[in-house]
């Protein structure tokens, strides 16, 4: 009987190094994901929070502003017609001309409760340790990068993945790993030499590739953010510049509610209170 024929003693020693290359692509894409998953809307929220309520005040302060330049913009062009303001009128196209500006203040108010209700409640250390252990398991499990499955159930499960970490559901991704690590095998390298070696080329080439896709990531905005919101003389000159906007918007409305105020052919009392 013809005994076995013993292993390329390479090929060993390449499963090893390719396993080791697709836990590190497998970090790699759990990182991706959390710094676009997790990372950014919590530096966007943080943003909010620390910036957020300045400038609304601003937006709020350039909404009054803009309101009474035009006001008085309609208010001017009756007179050098000749006519007197029509109240109705003016109004109702303040009211139609303004009614973006009232949408964007109602999202950016909007914006700043969602930042505050986001930051209120999170993960404990543990919790948060856990849920990334979870995610990067499942990625090595059901990632079509690194599992190659081809069979729908699994693809099923990835989708479920996604929305369970979007969420930040906890629960929802311990239910799916024990449901995913009991229903598919877990995957098997090949025996080949050649094939290893290829595999480990096409491995080496996704972890620079994923590697050099992070580092671009985190170069960009909000990501770039992050040292700045730690930083309270930043924040602090941030919210003096604002601050200055507003000072600056304040002075110019006055001046045009003063304006109005001393025409005497007409009572803009009830536009300027309006504001």
């Amino acid at each position: 009987m013809a005994e076995p024929l013993a292993p390329h003693p390479e090929v060993e020693k390449l499963k090893a190094t390719n396993a080791l290359l697709r836990d590190e692509v497998v970090r790699l894409l759990a990182e991706h994901d959390h710094l676009l998953q997790t990372v950014r809307p919590n530096l966007l929220a943080l943003y909010q929070v620390k910036l957020g309520p300045w400038e609304l005040r601003l937006l709020e302060e350039q909404c009054a502003t803009a309101r009474v330049r035009r006001l008085t913009e309609m208010v001017q062009a009756s007179l050098n017609a000749g006519r007197l303001p029509d109240a109705t009128e003016i109004s109702r196209k303040l009211d139609a001309e303004f009614a973006l500006w009232q949408t964007r203040l109602r999202e950016a108010a909007d914006k700043l409760q969602a930042a505050q209700r986001l930051l209120a409640n999170p993960m404990s250390p543990a919790e948060d340790l856990e849920f990334k252990q979870l995610y990067r398991n499942l990625v090595k499990l059901l990632h079509p990068d690194v599992a190659k499955a081809d069979d729908g159930q699994a693809a099923m499960l990835w989708h479920r993945v996604q929305e369970a970490y979007a969420a930040t559901s906890l629960t929802g991704l311990r239910e799916l790993w024990e449901l995913a690590s009991q229903l598919l095998p877990p995957a098997t390298s090949p025996n080949s030499l050649d094939t290893l070696q290829e595999e480990g080329k096409a491995l080496s080439r996704q972890v620079e590739r994923l590697a050099q896709g992070i580092a671009e990531l985190q170069a960009k905005p909000p990501f770039d953010l992050l040292e700045k919101l730690e930083d309270e003389a930043w924040l602090k000159t941030r919210r003096q510049e604002i601050e200055t906007q507003i000072a600056a918007l304040q002075e110019r409305r006055k001046a045009l509610e003063a304006y109005l105020s001393i025409i005497p052919e007409v009572d803009c009392a009830k536009w300027l209170g309006a504001n």
